[in-house]
């Protein structure tokens, strides 16, 4: 198993066994999630193997810990994340539809408080979180005194120069949704816009 396959896998764990697991250290109080729980730290660690591994791992359960909530919109929408694109496909898969959160959108990434959530559209119009997106300005991003490029979870943040009136720094993690192309991968083939007509009140835009 490669190294890139192990961290889809400890993503697809931490998608299949987080809800379930999220009373793992007692309490009972169903909701929040429980990153450190030795039940999740033992399934991790099977899968991530070199210390590397183990430090995204821990960093993606603090991730999955913290946006966990808004598995449903309404507390994403409490929040302050609102709809900002139509539900995003491209030939090589889709990014749902985005809720941004214009209060995140400073010259700083945080790996807990993404500047967008991902939602894939469902049948009976409802939708499903399925991942996050981080975006910084690059004027505003080197104005600041940064030199290189923003980097979690161990990547390095891609460029999109085209899509927006200025250039911006991104990166996708597929915290919620299993992503045979990469945990950091834009476009995912298992996400599509299908039943987006069901979904009110989606803002237009375009992908990225």
């Amino acid at each position: 198993m490669t190294h890139w396959t192990r961290l889809a896998t400890v993503v697809a764990l931490l998608t299949l066994v987080g809800f379930a697991l999220a009373d793992v250290d007692g309490g009972g109080g169903g909701g929040a999630f429980a990153s450190t729980g030795p039940e999740l730290e033992a399934r991790l660690a099977s899968v991530a193997q070199t210390s590397v591994e183990r430090q995204v791992a821990r960093e993606l359960a603090l991730l999955y810990a913290a946006v966990e909530p808004f598995r449903d919109v309404g507390a994403a929408l409490e929040a302050g994340y609102a709809p900002a694109t139509p539900c995003m496909s491209d030939a090589l898969g889709a990014q749902g539809i985005h809720y941004a959160n214009d209060a995140l959108f400073a010259t700083e990434v945080v790996a807990e408080t993404p500047q967008l959530l991902m939602y894939e559209p469902r049948p009976d119009g409802t939708l499903q979180f399925i991942g996050v997106e981080y975006l910084v300005f690059q004027a505003a991003w080197h104005e600041a005194g940064f030199e290189e490029r923003p980097s979690l979870f161990g990547q390095e943040f891609g460029l999109n120069e085209v899509l927006l009136d200025e250039p911006f720094y991104l990166l996708h993690v597929w915290i919620a949704q299993f992503n045979p192309a990469g945990v950091f991968a834009d476009w995912n083939p298992l996400v599509d816009c299908t039943y987006e007509a069901a979904v009110e009140g989606i803002a237009g835009g375009a992908g990225h």
